[in-house]
């Protein structure tokens, strides 16, 4: 693992369970053939892997205006990781700014952040606007998600765009915003209709 990573390596190194093996497994995340099992090992982790996951995550390499494309898929999976295994409110207050990152994914990625640990309703309501805003510049792939992750949070979904919708928001009147949108409403009204009707034991 310290030449060079291998998915059985970090698997196994992840199974051990030893917190030294923590840094070979954020360097897991760097490669493709690797990525999606050093996350999962990492996971397994909890709490003990958030301080390097936080670093990863915080500092982009070798920096912002020239990152490669290795530090941002790197911090991406990171982000991923620390959606799973959750932040406490502290951690998150250094995280926040990344909504606001150069990067859609990693504006993206921070916004699903806030929403899956459930962090202050001012900061989720942010984090859906923010999303809301990524569908005018997101590629396919990343729109797809988002779409996803303002389904999960529907309720609070629908708060934000009602409040635009009040205020005049011209957003919510661009086109592939509007789309997105109505794909969100209409994927939820679909779940809806399929969901089983409650049926009284009594």
């Amino acid at each position: 693992a310290e030449q060079r990573p291998l998915a059985g390596v970090i698997e196994a190194l992840g199974d051990m369970g030893r917190d030294l093996a923590i840094p070979r497994l954020v360097e897991g995340l760097s490669s493709d053939f690797t990525r999606g099992v050093a996350g999962m090992a990492l996971s397994k982790f909890g709490p003990k892997s958030r301080p390097i996951l936080m670093a990863v995550a915080l500092n982009p390499r070798p920096s912002e205006e020239l990152e490669t494309t290795t530090s941002l898929r790197t911090r991406w999976s990171a982000l991923g990781v620390l959606s799973a295994i959750g932040v406490t409110l502290e951690e998150w207050s250094l995280l926040r700014p990344l909504m606001d990152a150069r990067d859609a994914r990693v504006a993206a990625l921070a916004c699903r952040l806030a929403l899956a640990t459930k962090q202050p309703l001012i900061d989720r309501e942010e984090a859906i606007g923010r999303l809301i805003r990524l569908f005018k510049s997101a590629d396919w792939l990343l729109t797809i998600q988002i779409e996803g992750w303002l389904a999960e949070d529907y309720d609070l979904t629908i708060r934000v765009i009602n409040r635009a919708v009040d205020r005049g928001n011209a957003l919510v009147r661009d086109e592939a915003v509007r789309s997105s949108l109505l794909r969100v409403i209409a994927g939820r009204a679909t779940a809806s209709l399929l969901e089983p009707p409650d049926v009284d034991s009594s």
